[in-house]
């Protein structure tokens, strides 16, 4: 679990700032690889990822005649959750299941909250840019040449992530005496992929 969080206010100068920047790169993985002999009546080969990661930054100045705030929050996760079966496996069961579960509920967050006001002028500016990738697999490898003895083999990935990015302005929102601005930008890029599949050539 990855969190950042910056904070900045700044009482005698008229410019307060933050920036805020979370990586998260994971692997989670559950196998059985080649030439491995399990024998049993049910074989379960489970991968479950309940990583998260966010991103806060909280940029406010509220004094001078020129009051600036500015807040940048940067969320970067890469997640890969597979359960699998490698080349040459040799498995005598009743039943053989394969589960990949990534389990992130919404905890992909990038923040960012800016707020100013000056006696003459106030400026606020929040960024938040919110990056998430997660691969969620259960599957037997490509070209794989697996022995189930005649077992029901079932392959199931699920994947509950959800992923937030949100630039906002405090209560102040850019006042100033005589102008006052604020401008607030939030991008969230989402790529998830979730498969159960037999590989290509496989042979089970």
């Amino acid at each position: 679990q990855d969190h950042v969080i910056a904070l900045a206010r700044e009482r005698d100068v008229d410019v307060g700032g933050a920036i805020a920047i979370s990586t998260l790169t994971a692997n989670t993985e559950a196998y059985i690889d080649s030439q491995t002999l399990i024998t049993a009546p049910t074989v379960t080969v489970t991968a479950t990822s309940t990583d998260s990661a966010s991103a806060l930054a909280t940029g406010v100045n509220t004094t001078g005649d020129t009051g600036v705030g500015v807040a940048v929050a940067v969320n970067h996760v890469n997640l890969t959750t597979a359960s699998y079966l490698g080349n040459g496996a040799d498995i005598d069961a009743d039943t053989v299941t394969l589960s990949a579960n990534e389990l992130g509920g919404n905890t992909f967050t990038a923040s960012a909250i800016s707020g100013a006001s000056g006696k003459d002028t106030g400026f606020a500016g929040g960024f938040a840019l919110n990056i998430v990738s997660t691969n969620t697999a259960a599957f037997v490898a490509d070209n794989a040449a697996i022995d189930l003895h005649g077992a029901d083999l079932t392959l199931t990935a699920t994947s509950t992530t959800k992923s937030v990015a949100d630039a906002t302005p405090n209560t102040n929102k850019g006042t100033g005496g005589d102008f006052g601005a604020g401008i607030s930008i939030a991008i969230n890029v989402v790529d998830n992929l979730t498969s159960a599949r037999i590989g290509d050539g496989a042979a089970i």
